[in-house]
């Protein structure tokens, strides 16, 4: 899989990832042409994201077996804070964040590298 700099994934590496192996699957296994475009992956990469991001505002949990599992959860408000600049009191409202559980075959595959 080709990388983008600071050895990250982007989204437009994943959307190479899927297009190169739809196509190998589709011309070199299937022998016919590949019925879909790079713009195509890119409207399925999106709309995974957006039904990820939908479930997640309605409050359910999102589970994609063999990868993990998100949800969301609230953290309460605090009071006590310093911001680290300035020194001077802040505050944190309560608000909610996104919890990321990994699946047993992802701890797996990644546990001895």
């Amino acid at each position: 899989m080709a990388r983008s700099k600071n050895d990250k994934i982007t989204k437009a590496d994943l959307v190479e990832e899927i297009y190169g192996k739809a196509l190998v699957e589709y011309k070199v296994k299937r022998r016919t042409k590949c019925p879909f475009n790079k713009e195509d992956i890119v409207d399925l990469v999106n709309s995974f994201i957006e039904s990820l991001c939908t479930g997640l505002k309605e409050g359910k949990s999102v589970e994609i077996r063999g990868l993990g599992s998100f949800e969301k959860r609230k953290r309460s408000a605090r009071a006590n804070m310093r911001n680290p600049r300035t020194g001077e009191a802040a505050e944190c409202h309560e608000h909610s964040v996104v919890v990321f559980r990994s699946g047993k075959e992802l701890k797996e595959a990644v546990w001895n590298l």
